[in-house]
């Protein structure tokens, strides 16, 4: 049974982090209206955790690279730039919030599952895209 937790339920605290991190008053933007992405509240308000800090590390990103964001790229580039940015950011969350590396680690183990049950990409330099970022998230190099 799956314990989701919703935005509503965990925005100000988590709102508040963000803002403490960042030292300035921030819009974090759109997120999704629940966590049920784990099957425990724990686990759900540890994701939510994660994705915070995702975000205001793309937050102080975009600050520091105004329009390098990917959006006005073609669709692949601006995909590849996004899974690139998202390591960057995963790698910098643990140098400096080391007490959120397993909540990061069981996030990304997710990912990996999510992206096995997917359809086989069309086309080799999707295919190898694919396996690259598996990798990434910690599967063997196949």
């Amino acid at each position: 049974m799956s314990h989701p937790v919703p935005w509503a339920q965990v925005q100000r605290r988590f709102t508040l982090m963000a803002q403490g991190l960042a030292g300035r008053t921030l819009d974090l933007g759109p997120l999704p209206a629940e966590m049920a992405q784990f099957t425990t509240a724990h686990e759900n308000l540890a994701a939510w955790r994660v994705l915070v800090l995702r975000r205001l590390g793309r937050i102080e990103a975009a600050a520091l690279l105004p329009g390098a964001d990917g959006r006005a790229w073609p669709r692949l580039l601006s995909g590849l730039f996004g899974w690139l940015e998202t390591l960057r950011i995963d790698a910098a969350l643990i140098r400096r919030y080391p007490g959120a590396a397993a909540d990061l680690a069981r996030v990304r183990a997710a990912t990996l599952v999510r992206l096995g049950a997917g359809a086989a990409p069309a086309g080799p330099v999707l295919a190898a895209l694919l396996r690259l970022r598996r990798h990434a998230l910690g599967a063997p190099l196949a």
